[in-house]
């Protein structure tokens, strides 16, 4: 059993060089709490970006101080981290604990002999990010490429941080999950894995499994119990073996999760007991869903298809991709993510990508998408950059990231794909000159990724690359690809009507934001079309001459700066009916 004391809420935080603590939050990060305190300015607003990259350089220190009452008994505690972000040494009690250096990853520690009962002291000092990267690459025997930031391939962190065409550079740095102390008991039930092995005439066979942390000696069984609006559809108990459970199931007129317009979005209950002397122990229950994911790749006459297949039925995919919903992470809310898929659903998408330049998302939005139907395809993270994966600390971090990300989110029936990276191979093939190396990423993307997702989750397709297909990963022809040609390129927009891809997994037009929000980031002298705020605004190179050159293309000339923002809008929704 293991009973959970959060950590969350106020710490105290300071600059390394300073003497002086301030007020923070966790989960949270260094620039929210400087924002709390009014030691910078919104970056948001007109150009006070520029302010928080003066931050870069800087090494601060969290710390939490808190008492702790022992349970009668326990087995074992620890401490642990849900996102570090990104490298920082821990200390609890004066003694180190490690260091973190992955902020997709949770870290946890051994206290049970560190800990007491009063005046515990729990320090994280964030080493400077950005000096810690230049000071490595500036090390490396290898030259990588890499777009926005050169040294940000040697590290695990989200990509977006250093800037991207669609975004500020924000290099966020605190403890942006949740932080806790677990205490255990006797038994500990992990990595929960619930699947569809085949569907057969409205049967459905399933497989439950787990892994079990036990430190009791006693015989400890696992009753395994499948529910459907709270109808128990199937139950068993099975030893555990090895410190593994695992039951398989048949499933009489099983009801299916479809994507969104196709069909139902059924969920099943699960739940996981485990028993000792028919006490229980340790309880685990979580939700998930029937159905089989294939993706159709057959030879055609114009070269191959790509059409995910669910439950039988070949899907027309529609939907975007999705990038972190705020550049702080902390800041956005379960119910934020309802809204934002609710949004999806309403516009009769079905398929969002989770782009791999930003984070593995929070549950909620698995939570979300697989509530309303939503598959996810769902990129690891990595991005427009060569890697260092000819080095074994890179592979390890690699793996281990890979693992964790699929014990997380592996029972989500709207997961239908996982994808190696965003546009590397592309990179290699058009960009870089690499071909098709072993390495720079390629032994990540070829080797470690599908090994482990071969491994790990059988129940869903993994994917190279987005895009790929063909000797140009960028083919029309088969696989995925990305159009940029005309936003990105100065194509026509009509060219939009040439493409004959077979799979659409990236593509966009740009148009001003909503008149609110321009006027939430903007003083009333900022607002015409090439003032330094509005240009400074919008990442992309050339971005504002560019919805210039397709105004002026499509519709003429605006009378003025709010008709521009709103014909830029009627040009973009023009534009992307033609993809």
């Amino acid at each position: 059993m293991e009973n959970r004391i959060s950590l969350n809420g106020t710490w105290q935080f300071r600059e390394a060089t300073s003497d002086d603590w301030l007020e923070g939050k966790v989960p949270g990060c260094v620039q929210l709490d400087l924002m709390a305190q009014n030691k910078i300015s919104d970056p948001f607003y007109r150009m006070n970006e520029i302010e928080c990259h003066k931050l870069e350089d800087k090494e601060w220190i969290y710390r939490k101080e808190f008492d702790f009452e022992f349970p009668d008994e326990f087995d074992e505690i620890k401490l642990v981290f849900e996102g570090i972000d990104t490298l920082a040494d821990i200390y609890f009690n004066g003694d180190y604990l490690g260091t973190a250096e992955n902020m997709f990853i949770s870290y946890e520690y051994d206290v049970t002999d560190l800990i007491k009962e009063k005046n515990n002291v729990l320090e994280v000092y964030f080493q400077s990010i950005i000096k810690t990267i230049r000071s490595t690459e500036k090390d490396s025997p290898l030259k990588l490429e890499s777009s926005f930031e050169s040294a940000r391939p040697y590290i695990r962190k989200a990509q977006y941080s250093f800037g991207w065409d669609w975004g500020p550079r924000l290099v966020q740095v605190g403890l942006w999950k949740d932080v806790y102390i677990s205490v255990i008991k006797d038994a500990v039930i992990e990595k929960p894995f619930f699947y569809t092995e085949q569907l057969k005439e409205g049967e459905a066979y399933v497989r439950v499994s787990a892994s079990v942390s036990y430190f009791t000696y006693f015989d400890l069984k696992a009753e395994v119990t499948i529910l459907y609006d709270g109808e128990v559809c199937g139950r068993k108990v099975v030893p555990i073996v090895y410190g593994e459970i695992d039951a398989a199931f048949k499933i009489d007129e099983a009801k299916l999760w479809y994507p969104n317009g196709v069909g139902p979005q059924n969920l099943y209950d699960i739940c996981i007991k485990l028993t000792m002397a028919d006490v229980v122990v340790d309880e685990l229950s979580f939700r998930s869903g029937i159905r089989v994911v294939k993706l159709h790749r057959e030879k055609d006459n114009i070269g191959e298809s790509f059409i995910f297949e669910i439950n039988g039925i070949k899907i027309f995919a529609k939907g975007a991709d999705w990038i972190p919903a705020d550049n702080f992470l902390s800041r956005i809310t379960k119910d934020d993510y309802y809204t934002f898929i609710k949004l999806a659903k309403d516009a009769n998408m079905n398929m969002l990508r989770v782009w791999g330049g930003g984070i593995y998302e929070d549950e909620a939005f698995y939570d979300a998408c697989d509530e309303m139907g939503i598959m996810v395809w769902q990129d690891f993270m990595y991005a427009c950059a060569q890697y260092p994966d000819q080095l074994e600390w890179f592979q390890q971090l690699a793996a281990s990231e890979a693992q964790e990300v699929l014990f997380r989110l592996r029972n989500h029936p709207s997961i239908v794909l996982w994808c190696g990276n965003n546009e590397n191979n592309m990179g290699f093939y058009s960009w870089w000159g690499n071909g098709d190396p072993k390495y720079l990423g390629n032994y990540v993307y070829k080797e470690i990724l599908p090994q482990i997702c071969r491994r790990y989750d059988p129940s869903r397709p993994y994917w190279v690359s987005s895009p790929y297909g063909g000797v140009d990963p960028n083919s029309q022809f088969e696989g995925d690809r990305h159009h940029w040609n005309v936003w990105s390129g100065w194509a026509d927009i009509k060219e939009y009507l040439a493409d004959e891809s077979r799979f659409l997994s990236e593509f966009g037009f740009q148009s001003m934001p909503d008149w609110k929000t321009i006027l939430s980031y903007t003083n009333e002298e900022d607002r015409s079309i090439l003032s330094p705020v509005v240009v400074s605004h919008n990442k992309q190179v050339s971005g504002m001459e560019r919805l210039i050159r397709y105004m002026i293309s499509e519709l003429g000339f605006p009378k003025d700066f709010k008709s521009f923002v709103y014909l830029t809008q009627f040009n973009q929704a023009e534009a992307i009916k033609k993809v």
